[in-house]
């Protein structure tokens, strides 16, 4: 998805939410709107990506198809100094486990990541106790 005149500056992958597979809402239409004014307003590509859900395809079928979609736009060319990885809600655990997959693969981590998720503050939270 292209909206911003300096596109070819940055891509960004955006995975979307899955923790409720209810009508759209955590899919990549249902984010189609946000990842567009993202682009626009920062003037980046973005790939917004569908990965594989559970229980009808066990992990770590999302890990593969997050980690398939970083490898699609590095042999297409995009440096991974121009990559952001981003995620909300479950896309955000996933953008965190892309970064270890990656670091395992012993291939060029991307420029930054964005990972937004309650279960990561509560990871956080846990550890203080």
């Amino acid at each position: 998805m292209q909206n911003g005149s300096h596109a070819e500056r940055l891509m960004k992958i955006e995975f979307s939410c899955s923790c409720m597979a209810v009508g759209l809402f955590g899919s990549v239409a249902a984010t189609r709107a946000t990842v567009a004014r993202v682009s626009a307003e920062a003037k980046v590509k973005c790939l917004s990506i569908n990965y594989r859900l559970a229980p009808e395809h066990p992990f770590p079928a999302a890990i593969n198809d997050t980690y398939a979609a970083y490898e699609w736009l590095i042999n297409e060319g995009i440096s991974p100094k121009h990559i952001i990885v981003s995620g909300q809600s479950a896309g955000g655990g996933l953008c965190l486990v892309l970064l270890l997959k990656i670091k395992e693969n012993n291939i060029s981590q991307p420029l930054g990541a964005v990972a937004l998720s309650l279960g990561l503050i509560f990871l956080k939270l846990e550890k203080q106790w």
